[in-house]
C-alpha cells in the first residue's frame, strides 16, 4: 500500500537525530555507570568516560579496552585503589559499555523501523 506522496517528513529527521544523540550519550555514560555500579569512585567513572571517548579512535577494540583502561588507570593512580578493586571497577566499565552498546543497537533498529514506516505507510 505505497502511497504516491509518501516520503520522509521533516519531523522524522528531528526524531531520528534526537534518538541518535540520545543513544550516543547513553553509550558513553553507561561505562561510567557500570564503574560506579561495581563500586568504583568518581575517578574511575571519569576514566571510563574519557577512555570510551578515546577508544572511538581505535575501533573495534578501543570501544571495549578504552573504558577498561581508563577506569583502571584512574582508580589506581588518582583514587589510590589497589589493583584488585581497580580491576573490578574496570570490569564494571566494560559491562556497562556492553550494555550501552546493546541499547544502542536496539535504538538503531527502532530508528530503521521508524524510517521505513514513515517512508512507506505514513
Amino acid at each position: 500500500m505505497l502511497r504516491q506522496d509518501s516520503g520522509v517528513e521533516w519531523w522524522t529527521f528531528v526524531v531520528l537525530g534526537f534518538l541518535l544523540i540520545l543513544s550516543q550519550v547513553f553509550e558513553f555514560l553507561s561505562g561510567a555507570a557500570g564503574t560506579r555500579w561495581f563500586g568504583g569512585t568518581r575517578w574511575g567513572a571519569f576514566g571510563a568516560l574519557i577512555g570510551g571517548i578515546g577508544g572511538i579512535f581505535f575501533i573495534p577494540f578501543g570501544l571495549i579496552l578504552g573504558p577498561l583502561i581508563g577506569s583502571m588507570f584512574c582508580e589506581f593512580v588518582f583514587a589510590k585503589k589497589e589493583v584488585r578493586s581497580a580491576t573490578v571497577s574496570g570490569v564494571g566499565s566494560v559491562l556497562g559499555t556492553v550494555a550501552g552498546m546493546v541499547i544502542k543497537i536496539i535504538v538503531g533498529v527502532l530508528m530503521i523501523v521508524w524510517f521505513v514506516v514513515d517512508v512507506i505507510w505514513v
